[in-house]
């Protein structure tokens, strides 16, 4: 039993390095190295745009040797820091420059790198994890929620420019222009993300909400950026959870569900390191729930199961508090948790304002 269990966390930390955000770094590294790199490095651009792009990602790493409560400050910590960006960017245009008739200008270099590596950091504030841009000097985690973190309307041009790229040999002359699609559209979508945005918080209601409640999370439902879950806290901390597409009617009611914070919950378990941690993460927006003997620690702004179906569904993301029990995959376990035919229906429905 105890071989099962290490056997199923680690390939759950082996599931958790290759999502497919990682292919939208790859894909998108790979059109960004094309027109940021010299072009006297040819193919070669490609492979290192993605490389260099996709680095600060090597944080996943440590999930092998960290505990759950541990991966969710260290990811997009340090690793994923201007800093670390400048840091690496160096090591980069050194390996290029270390011969001493290398024809490419070291300051050149470690500038391009540093746009390359520094672009995945301001990317990956899109979504709703957090990244922390000015770490070790400042903790702040900074979130403006455009992006799901899998967005396959974000991802599908980069990745369709970039196979012109590797694998098109009669497309080389035009690889620029090529390359300059595969980084415009996403730009121009994300430009289109936010206008949809500001139009679904101008027509969120607060029907029957207490006046104290304010808008403290819009952020997009799974897989798109037409449904959009927004959270309201009040100054007690307890929160309300909501649902509105782009394509809702302005005089189409929001509903709303109500979730209390239970702070007491915490009270067994506060000197805990794990707990810590989670608070840290949280944000101090958070939610106690008990089921039986089990304590739950939820962040609401990871969203529901099939919150837009089901009224009070529980988070997508809980930890477990109880001793002994398993809290791998922790980001990822409840994205897809209850999914079937007719759920996909009705979300699909619910995504177009029906």
């Amino acid at each position: 039993m105890h071989f099962n269990n290490v056997f199923v966390s680690n390939l759950s930390k082996i599931l958790s390095l290759t999502p497919m955000d990682s292919l939208t770094h790859i894909v998108l590294g790979a059109c960004l190295g094309k027109v940021i790199l010299p072009e006297k490095m040819g193919k070669k651009a490609l492979i290192f745009g993605a490389l260099a792009h996709s680095i600060p990602d090597i944080d996943g790493i440590s999930s092998f040797f960290n505990t759950a409560s541990q991966d969710l400050v260290i990811h997009r910590g340090l690793s994923h820091s201007f800093f670390i960006a400048f840091l690496l960017s160096l090591v980069f245009a050194a390996f290029f420059h270390k011969d001493k008739n290398s024809s490419y200008h070291f300051g050149k270099l470690a500038f391009c790198f540093f746009i390359l590596i520094g672009l995945h950091d301001i990317l990956d504030t899109c979504n709703n994890y957090g990244t922390e841009l000015f770490a070790p000097f400042l903790s702040k985690r900074y979130s403006f929620h455009l992006l799901y973190v899998v967005d396959p309307l974000f991802t599908i041009v980069p990745l369709v420019m970039a196979i012109f790229l590797f694998a098109k040999k009669k497309y080389w002359k035009n690889a620029t222009k090529i390359a300059w699609v595969g980084i415009l559209i996403p730009i121009i979508y994300i430009g289109a993300v936010f206008i949809g945005k500001e139009k679904v918080e101008a027509n969120i209601v607060k029907n029957n909400l207490p006046s104290t409640a304010h808008l403290n999370i819009l952020t997009p439902s799974p897989f798109n950026s037409m449904l959009w879950y927004g959270i309201f806290k009040d100054t007690n901390g307890d929160i309300y959870t909501t649902y509105r597409s782009i394509w809702d009617k302005p005089e189409r009611q929001n509903s709303f569900q109500f979730y209390p914070k239970n702070p007491t919950l915490l009270t067994p378990f506060k000197d805990r390191e794990d707990v810590k941690n989670l608070l840290e993460f949280s944000d101090s927006v958070y939610v106690l729930q008990k089921h039986g003997d089990t304590t739950e620690f939820c962040i609401p702004r990871f969203g529901q199961i099939l919150g837009w179906e089901f009224p009070n569904a529980e988070f997508t993301f809980y930890y477990y508090l109880n001793p002994g029990m398993d809290n791998a995959l922790l980001i990822q376990r409840g994205r897809v948790r209850g999914w079937n035919t007719a759920t996909k229906d009705f979300y699909w429905n619910r995504i177009w304002g029906k």
